[in-house]
């Protein structure tokens, strides 16, 4: 089986950027954040903002290569339905990184591994990549739109890993996804 995923890895065709796909689950609160195991390995997390705002954390041992970037699903014909806001604070409650969703002209970009649309907005780095470290410690990024309301796509990290895990994790991955995109509305 290792072969196996070693030769797909191999053969597979990975665009100059793809970040490995997740889906966020559970409660998401300031409370209860969806932890980031290792925020330099490039992720792509899909969630749903339900009339809150949405908390993801981290914490790392040493100084880290820092990247957040903010997506939203692109549907044919669509013209872009809500745009999203993050803001990251370290352990202290300082504020390390402000990403304005609004007023911010968010382009359209397709995305070739997983053959989906996507409308950019506001990034930390340059071209989803990291031009900046922060020191070592907890950071807590919290998703947030006017509505609270909405699907998005939070990009963490700029070091593309598609090891055994991730490619193992993409059937269902790509079931978890696709009932994602089918709720998307753009009428909404």
């Amino acid at each position: 089986m290792t072969r196996l995923i070693a030769a797909i890895a191999f053969i597979l065709p990975l665009p100059v950027v793809a970040h490995a796909p997740m889906m966020a689950e559970g409660d998401l609160s300031m409370e209860s954040p969806f932890q980031i195991d290792d925020p330099e390995h490039s992720k792509a997390i899909y969630g749903e903002l339900n009339g809150s705002p949405e908390y993801y954390s981290w914490t790392v041992e040493e100084p880290f290569d820092f990247y957040v970037g903010l997506t939203a699903p692109g549907v044919e014909e669509c013209p872009i339905v809500a745009t999203f806001s993050a803001e990251v604070t370290n352990q202290d409650g300082d504020v390390v990184a402000s990403l304005v969703g609004d007023g911010v002209e968010w382009w359209a970009w397709f995305e070739e591994f997983g053959a989906r649309w996507y409308w950019v907005g506001p990034e930390t780095g340059v071209d989803f990549r990291s031009d900046e470290q922060l020191p070592a410690g907890t950071y807590t990024v919290k998703i947030f739109n006017e509505d609270n309301a909405g699907h998005y796509v939070l990009a963490v990290g700029d070091d593309e890993r598609f090891g055994p895990e991730v490619l193992m994790s993409l059937p269902r991955i790509g079931r978890e996804s696709q009932a994602w995109w089918e709720a998307v509305d753009c009428r909404s």
